[in-house]
């Protein structure tokens, strides 16, 4: 483990930072980005630490005044909490940050919701989008779809010409979440989520929308919808067996592990009622910061800032198939560069899920609305749990 603060300096002079991340499937990269810094930075040696269960590890630690060097974190809703009860330093300023999309800048900030503090330095990106088979679509002459009448449309096509139409995962119930954070955002009302927070607004209204058309997808689903889970449904695009699924850009490299000449296409789709241009729901796919108190900072924000280099974010975007945080870096995945417009233009929107209070459980209600299709239900129990949860924050 890495030396808390107040800590002496080591008798060689070599400072010791523990990277403490929360992604298995990042440790490679990460082994590879390390070397090349300790190479760079003879005077400092990272020790990279992946548990499972990485947040509550990181909790128990900071009751224990055992803070790493160096954190690394989904930028999610539990981020966001322990942004606002202070645990993480202020990078507004930081060096880290020069060349940095301001979108995704933005993005952090839209989650911890402080306008004036940065927790933390965006290093990566996601999004949720519409994934199709490029040669299912060829072969039945389809045109991409682009608004919610164009999906509707071409899922009636394919399901009359005898295939499936989509492939939903609901036995997962945070697929369902990803289902509706795709859909979501683009059919509220401006301001919604402030307005909720004032009081000013309720989820069984804002939600209608939504959870109508997730229920009216159903009708295209493919034959199981709620006894398929996450890797049957990456199976199934992998092998040809449904046209179009709504997922994170995270399943590509699953459904291409399965089968790796599939060709995919990804579209950002207009879900409401409305001619304003789309935005591309995405988010920050991992957070670098810095504990308040931890030792060592000065040589952690050498390392963070090592990390937002072009050279480190080409090889964090073409590892982990996702995108990197500064614009001048383009994905090698063809697939993933298209979409990064969206992020260079500033034309994304946020994940409404991180918007969810703690407590409130999003994918067993989205679950349970799925097998009523009853639209209404779904704000309705979510309401309760968002003014239960509201409640007990207040105490």
């Amino acid at each position: 483990m890495g030396a808390c603060a107040g800590d002496d300096e080591p008798a060689d002079g070599v400072v010791t930072l523990e990277l403490f991340q929360n992604k298995s499937e990042a440790i490679g990269v990460y082994d590879e980005l390390i070397a090349q810094f300790e190479a760079e930075n003879p005077g400092i040696r990272v020790e990279q630490n992946n548990v499972p269960d990485a947040l509550s590890v990181l909790r128990s630690r900071l009751v224990k005044n055992d803070p790493p060097e160096v954190v690394a974190l989904n930028g999610d809703q539990n981020f966001r909490g322990l942004a606002q009860a202070g645990v993480f330093r202020d990078h507004t300023g930081a060096p880290a940050l020069d060349g940095l999309n301001p979108a995704a800048v933005r993005a952090l900030q839209d989650l911890t919701q402080q306008d004036d503090v940065l927790a933390g330095v965006p290093i990566t990106l996601n999004a949720q989008v519409l994934l199709y088979d490029v040669d299912l679509f060829e072969q039945a002459g389809l045109a991409v779809p682009t608004t919610w009448d164009e999906v509707v449309a071409t899922a009636r096509a394919v399901q009359d010409a005898g295939g499936t139409p989509f492939a939903f995962t609901y036995k997962d119930a945070w697929t369902a979440q990803a289902v509706w954070n795709t859909i979501t955002p683009q059919t509220l009302p401006e301001g919604f989520w402030d307005d909720l927070r004032a009081g000013d607004a309720t989820l069984t209204d804002g939600l209608t929308e939504a959870a109508t058309k997730m229920v009216e997808l159903l009708d295209y689903a493919n034959a199981d919808p709620f006894g398929t889970d996450y890797n049957g449904g990456n199976t199934a695009m992998a092998r040809g067996e449904a046209s179009m699924y709504l997922q994170g850009i995270w399943a590509i490299p699953a459904i291409r592990a399965v089968n790796p000449d599939v060709r995919l296409g990804a579209a950002v789709v207009q879900w409401a009622d409305s001619d304003e241009p789309a935005a591309m729901v995405s988010g920050i796919d991992q957070v670098l910061t810095t504990v308040e108190g931890a030792a060592h900072q000065a040589e952690a924000e050498r390392f963070i800032a090592f990390l937002t280099t072009p050279e480190s974010q080409q090889a964090l975007s073409d590892g982990l198939a996702v995108f990197p945080a500064r614009p001048d870096v383009e994905p090698a995945d063809d697939l993933l560069a298209g979409l990064k417009t969206y992020l260079d233009e500033g034309r994304i929107t946020g994940f409404p899920e991180h918007q969810m209070l703690a407590g409130v459980n999003l994918g067993g209600a989205l679950q349970t609305f799925l097998y009523s299709r009853d639209p209404r239900s779904l704000g309705a129990q979510l309401q309760a749990e968002w003014d239960a949860a509201y409640e007990r924050e207040s105490l």
